[in-house]
């Protein structure tokens, strides 16, 4: 009750002040008339009076400190104060605010790809209790398949799909959904819709289990049901996301019962997912979600394969797991893993060599299945952003330091002009703790009006980094606003306390006596060469990711990127091998026809230019792979012309022909291989003519020259190439057009080229190789951009700060520079005095950050390509460039000080 009446009195202050003055006024008359009633005049009984009662405004204050709460008055007090005093001050209030804005929004907008990418949780029902299953254990521990191929980049985790229905029937302590082991760019069509445009969007096959395991409920209409995924009869059915609900449909109520065309595949939309699920995969965004058991009729010309649903050696699902309420992982994990294991045994009894099974292979032994947390989602650009977010936290955090350490210069810089007003208002009783709390009370209005401007930066940010974080659905919500206040109020207490210190610590007496008077300027001093510091580190920073931006984009992949267009092509899966081969063979026909096309290949299985890689394991007669070596290879079935058309010299032997496409059936397939591989397994040898055996046995015709497709840092492995025409069996290849001079072939006459063969045949994902591989390093663009933005932005600080600080040098030392004048210094020795303190600053700035900058840089290491952490000429060109700043922000405060009037200077002496 004693709260709610105080609460009460802050409401009703004005009318409780006035009650307790009339009270007053009325006590003090009634006791001057007891005075006047011992003979006192009416004067005399009046200062009686008052003497004894004591000063009224002093019984006012604690009379104010009893009935509420004092330290809130206090502060609203001071929060009036400090209001009317950045109001007269508009220029220094704009400078403090516009930098600490700038700060606080970019640690926000980094902070949402964070977020984003690690610490937000999947909108699911306690996803603390949702993990995905993985298969561990070496390559060679199941001769069946090779689990550890696909989890050695940690993206996938595959399985066989009969394991998800041995899983859900024998397990007692988890639910479990089966989802489609890598998300596919897919055409997809809108049946009626324009001119038969199919978008090419990620699909995911999934269990009918899937959205109610997840608790993901429907906006609209209703999620996957079991009896949609039922064996052998699946609904041809689908669920699309909020946000291709959204863009393709532009949120029409009415699209329930749409239909979709998938690879010409018919698909009834039944309903759209929630809003913020886009799929348990980070980095993926999801469009289309249908029921796995569709994937017989979906993927008949899949590299799995339509009997992909019954194999039990195909792995390519993913298998999310869902824990009952009091079962801990390790209880899930320990249940699961024997389940896996007794599958294995029926798989392959051979591998329990001792009667009774009291003793199993070693190796056997080391396969096992491990459950690793999905509540903030799996696999996707997850590890490939983990280290490089955190880096852009780091890099805007010292920007953050740079920024406090600005404003709290211009605090110090602006108290000096008040420590007038703070010795006064000590001399009047004014505590240190009050002086302080004034201080820190008017940094905290700063930082909170730069905090909301702050926000609002952020989520312009968070826009445009959405366009760069590719897949990954970024957006400023309570999380973001949360970290914002947080970083607001740290900054904000972090420079006012400083500021406040420093000011309550000087002579307050001497501040009467020498409010103008040249004072200590050391705190300023040593926070301009942080500043200068920290901004050097930025820029080398900055410097390193500039130049491996550089390096990335320029650098030789080993094929040509000018004038060669990719496209993605999906026939009907109707067609037969034989109908493939010619369909292939009469698109590539119909668009060499076309003007400005000099070539045409088809191809499959490069990653970046392609759908995605195949993998196969191989030996060789003769070579015995040294210990830990894996004998596996990248495939690339390609189409005739295919090194000529991509630009690749065959530098030895020779190119795939017509002549080759029935190879197969008459002994062993021709196959090329890089050079790589051919030093590797031949040494110096002439390795035209050996023999590979994987699958079939091949026959090697050609060396090509060594090509990075994935990625300009992956390193050197065994690729083999093989024609196409001899494994048909694919429901999607890369056609690549080369073209002759500036001639560029549209989608449109794509489309109408291969539409006039079959109308059925869709083509999606139209961009040059150029294109393709600037999306490969999109991450790096990302981080070399955002470097030299928030580098370029300490810069600018700490030069404001060393403006400033030679600005205020120069107000305080006016009368020393006039007397030096007066006594015959030339302006010239002025101008040099002050400008060599600024660049004395500099350098000391400077090398205190090739300190910082030597020593931290080494945590960036794994992100640059051909460049040094520790490259002399980025340190150089930094520390040049920052010198520049610092001579150019000394010299305007030098030629003022050049410029004063001896005699004016005098006169104010």
């Amino acid at each position: 009750m004693k709260i709610l009446w105080k609460m009460r009195v802050l409401l009703r202050r004005r009318k409780l002040d006035a009650e307790m003055s009339e009270e007053m006024r009325m006590h003090l008359e009634m006791l001057a008339e007891k005075k006047r009633a011992t003979g006192m005049s009416a004067e005399e009984a009046r200062f009686a009076a008052r003497r004894e009662f004591g000063g009224v405004e002093q019984v006012k204050e604690r009379c104010r400190d009893e009935r509420g709460f004092a330290w809130l008055e206090h502060f609203w007090r001071d929060l009036r104060f400090a209001a009317r005093g950045l109001r007269k001050n508009p220029g220094f209030t704009f400078v403090v605010v516009a930098v600490l804005a700038v700060g606080i929004g970019a640690n926000s907008a980094v902070f949402s790809i964070i977020d984003a990418l690690m610490l937000r949780p999947l909108p699911v029902a306690d996803p603390g209790r949702l993990m995905v299953a993985a298969a561990t254990g070496p390559v060679d521990a199941h001769k069946r398949f090779p689990y550890s191929l696909f989890d050695r980049t940690g993206t996938n985790f595959p399985m066989p799909y009969p394991f998800f229905g041995h899983f859900r029937e024998q397990s007692r302590t988890v639910d479990v959904a089966a989802v489609s082991g890598w998300t596919v760019m897919r055409p997809l069509a809108v049946a009626g819709g324009d001119d038969g445009h199919a978008d090419s969007v990620n699909i995911e096959e999934v269990s009918g289990n899937y959205f109610s395991m997840l608790g993901v409920g429907a906006v609209l209409g209703r999620t996957l049901l079991p009896e949609d995924d039922a064996p052998g009869k699946a609904a041809s059915v689908a669920v699309i996301s909020y946000e291709f609900w959204r863009q393709r449909f532009d949120a029409d109520p009415a699209v329930l019962g749409r239909i979709l065309r998938l690879d010409n595949f018919p698909l009834t939309i039944v309903g759209v997912a929630a809003r913020r699920f886009s799929g348990a995969r980070v980095g993926n965004a999801v469009a289309l979600w249908v029921p796995i058991n569709l994937s017989a009729q979906i993927d008949a010309n899949a590299p799995w394969g339509a009997a992909a649903l019954s194999s039990a050696t195909t792995p390519w699902i993913n298998l999310l797991v869902w824990r009952h309420r009091g079962v801990s992982a390790e209880q899930a994990t320990a249940e699961l893993d024997l389940i896996y294991q007794r599958k294995l045994v029926q798989m392959d009894p051979q591998r329990v060599r001792v009667p009774g099974g009291a003793e199993k292979d070693e190796r056997w032994l080391e396969q096992h299945l491990a459950l690793l947390p999905a509540g903030n989602g799996y696999a996707g650009v997850r590890s490939a952003y983990r280290q490089p977010a955190s880096i852009l936290m780091a890099i805007v955090l010292f920007m953050q330091l740079v920024a406090c350490a600005n404003v709290t210069g211009l605090l110090l810089a602006r108290g000096a002009r008040r420590q007038r007003e703070f010795a006064l208002r000590a001399t009047l009783g004014a505590s240190r703790a009050r002086l302080v709390g004034q201080m820190l009370t008017e940094s905290l209005l700063l930082a909170g009006i730069a905090g909301a401007i702050g926000l609002l930066l952020a989520e312009a940010g968070t826009r445009l980094l959405a366009n760069a974080v590719a897949g990954v659905r970024l957006w400023a919500d309570w999380r973001t606003i949360g970290f914002t206040s947080v970083v607001t109020l740290v900054t904000g207490l972090t420079f006012g306390l400083v500021s406040g210190w420093r000011l309550s610590r000087d002579r307050l007496a001497a501040g009467i006596r020498e409010a103008d008077g040249p004072r200590r300027q050391w705190l300023n001093t040593l926070l301009v060469i942080g500043q200068v510091g920290l901004a050097l580190v930025l820029l080398v920073v900055a410097g390193l990711f500039t130049r491996t931006l550089y390096n990335l984009v320029h650098a030789d992949m080993g094929f040509q990127r000018e004038q060669r267009v990719l496209f993605d092509l999906n026939i009907p899966s109707s067609y037969q091998p034989t109908q493939r081969n010619a369909f292939y063979q009469r698109t590539t026909e119909a668009i060499a026809a076309l003007p400005g096309v000099d070539s045409v290949s088809p191809y499959q299985g490069f990653e970046v230019l392609g759908d995605t890689a195949f993998v196969l394991g191989f030996a060789v007669d003769g070579y015995v792979p040294p210990l830990g070596e894996e004998m596996y290879a990248k495939i690339g079935r390609v189409g005739p012309h295919f090194f000529r058309t991509m630009g690749i010299p065959i530098v030895r032997g020779r190119d795939f022909g017509r002549t080759d496409d029935d190879a197969k059936s008459s002994g062993s397939a021709p196959l090329v291989m890089s050079e790589w591989s051919a030093r590797r397994l031949f040494g110096d040898a002439n390795p035209i003519g050996r023999h590979i055996k994987m699958r079939d046995d091949f026959e090697v015709v050609g060396v090509a020259r060594d090509v990075k497709y994935h990625d300009v840092r992956e390193n050197p492995g065994f690729v083999f190439y093989m024609p196409l025409a001899m494994w048909p069996n694919e429901y999607r290849v890369t056609f690549v057009v080369r073209t002759r001079g500036r001639a560029a072939t549209s989608a449109g006459e794509l489309r109408s080229a291969v539409q006039t063969i079959d109308a059925r045949a869709q083509i999606s994902s139209v961009r040059t190789i150029a294109e393709r591989l600037d999306q490969n390093v999109s991450r790096d663009r990302l981080i070399a951009r955002l470097a030299e933005f928030f580098g370029a932005l300490a810069v600018v600080f700490a030069s404001l700060g060393l403006f400033g600080l030679m600005s205020f040098s120069v107000g305080q030392r006016t009368k020393e520079f006039g007397v030096r004048l007066a006594l015959g210094a030339a302006p010239g020795d002025i101008l040099g005095a002050v400008i060599w303190r600024g660049l004395l600053l500099g350098v000391m700035g400077s090398g205190v950050g090739m300190v910082g900058a030597w020593g931290l840089t080494g945590f960036i290491s794994g992100l640059l390509y051909e460049v040094p952490s520790t490259d002399p000429l980025t340190f150089v060109l930094a520390a040049f460039g920052l010198m520049l700043i610092v001579l150019l922000a000394s010299v305007l405060p030098a030629r003022r000080a050049a410029k004063v009037d001896p005699m004016v200077a005098l006169r104010c002496e």
